[in-house]
């Protein structure tokens, strides 16, 4: 993990702060409740920034999609949980046509 908490270190604090400035007022809920495509929300269960009940009551804005909870896994389930994280959006896709089931 050194190699992602040198990349955080390396960042500007400026750009963190702007970042944060910038979500800080959003209205997340609005623009979400607006789509109407596939949607996968995907979080870690130890996600302390983006807790899973936040990612669930997000999720559910969008007609029709799916909501999943990778275990062991905090804010960057992609890096903590590699195969897993890519497991269930290869499944994803796979369940809405965007990509190909590999047939054995």
């Amino acid at each position: 993990m050194n190699i992602w908490r040198d990349m955080l270190l390396d960042c500007p604090p400026q750009g963190w702060a702007g970042c944060a400035r910038a979500i800080a007022g959003s209205d997340f809920y609005t623009t979400t409740a607006g789509l109407s495509l596939p949607t996968l929300g995907l979080t870690g269960d130890r996600d302390a920034l983006t807790p899973p009940d936040l990612v669930r009551e997000t999720t559910e804005l969008v007609a029709g999609s799916h909501f999943a909870i990778l275990r062991r896994a905090g804010h960057l389930a992609q890096i903590e949980q590699p195969e897993g994280f890519a497991q269930r959006v290869t499944g994803f896709l796979q369940d809405h046509g965007v990509l190909a089931r590999k047939t054995s």
